[in-house]
């Protein structure tokens, strides 16, 4: 059972290379979406047919990437920071 999809993005306005801090979530599995400007259709979302497991006490990085090159695929990358 994946957790409740949050209402409001969690983050918002996000360009090119910015970074932000961690969000404290609890114990569960997500789905990570990423949505353009006031468009609620995902342009990406996890492939993770049960979400993104978050763990206790764990830290981590999302990155979106959209390579350059018609071969490249566009994605997220769930990076475990410890």
């Amino acid at each position: 059972d994946l957790a409740a999809v949050a209402t409001t993005p969690v983050y918002s306005a996000l360009k090119y290379k910015d970074v932000k801090d961690y969000v404290a979530l609890p114990v569960g599995s997500y789905r990570i979406r990423i949505t353009p400007a006031g468009v609620k259709t995902p342009v990406l979302i996890d492939t993770g047919a049960t979400g993104v497991p978050v763990a206790a006490g764990k830290l981590y990085t999302t990155i979106a990437v959209n390579p350059v090159g018609a071969d490249a695929a566009t994605g997220i990358v769930l990076l475990n920071d410890n």
